[in-house]
């Protein structure tokens, strides 16, 4: 976090002109720190502001729970250099607002079910409820999350953490009626004689067929965050892409 502001900070005990200061600076609390330290004069925010519009609003309002956090993907800028559009790993209606109108009460209500209470279910649960419809959301766990749930056991992974709590909360505030410990299947759905299905229950990774995968040492990263105890102390890593570095370094 606030990656420039090692060079900020000397900057300003120099000058005599404000000195602002920008760089994944995405939380309103540490960007109040930045300023009362007397590290700059000034908060500058960009992709914080592609992901939540609003975030200024909403931090002045004391409503910073409420913000649409930033996780530093980097994908608006790969979105607009690929598709020539904005784009937002976290906000679906950046780039499309003319498009994508923001939830507003409906006049014909609907009986929605999803299924599946991670990122995709809840935001789609989060969003119907926000336009008047009923809404029942299925989790076979015992919580929400899906596979940011990892993220409470890595401290590299803080930003994916804040968009987890980031739904957790929104689904609090919202009528959404959750249904933990709830495999939901075909019997279990049409029971509920639903209007909408929305399907959410994720994915599986692609195991590569290598000799070996199979055993009972290998785990794939999103096990290995499950069976940190039980890992014993030599670990070997296949795959140095951002997973195989995040995985590795969260281990030693």
């Amino acid at each position: 976090r606030g990656t420039n502001l090692t060079l900020a900070e000397p900057l300003k005990a120099q000058l005599d002109i404000p000195v602002s200061v920008v760089g994944n600076i995405s939380d309103p609390d540490f960007a109040e720190q930045v300023l009362a330290d007397g590290k700059a004069d000034f908060i500058s925010m960009s992709r914080a502001l592609v992901a939540d519009p609003e975030l200024p609003k909403k931090a002045r309002c004391g409503h910073s729970e409420d913000i649409r956090p930033c996780i530093g993907c980097y994908n608006c800028l790969e979105i607009m250099h690929d598709t020539h559009f904005f784009g937002c790993d976290v906000n679906p209606r950046t780039g499309r607002e003319h498009r994508i109108p923001k939830p507003a009460p409906v006049t014909n209500p609907k009986k929605v079910v999803i299924v599946g209470g991670g990122v995709a279910g809840m935001e789609a649960a989060v969003t119907a409820d926000a336009c008047g419809h009923k809404v029942i959301l299925f989790e076979k766990s015992d919580s929400l999350g899906g596979l940011l749930k990892l993220t409470d056991g890595d401290s590299v992974k803080y930003l994916l953490n804040r968009l987890k709590n980031y739904y957790l909360t929104q689904i609090d505030k919202s009528n959404v009626e959750v249904r933990l410990n709830t495999e939901a299947d075909a019997n279990i759905v049409a029971a509920e004689q639903p209007d909408v299905v929305f399907l959410a229950s994720g994915s599986e990774p692609a195991i590569p067929p290598i000799k070996g995968v199979d055993g009972a040492n290998v785990f794939t990263c999103i096990t290995a965050h499950d069976n940190k105890s039980s890992l014993g102390k030599r670990i070997i890593v296949i795959g140095g892409n951002m997973v195989g570095c995040e995985t590795a370094i969260s281990l030693h």
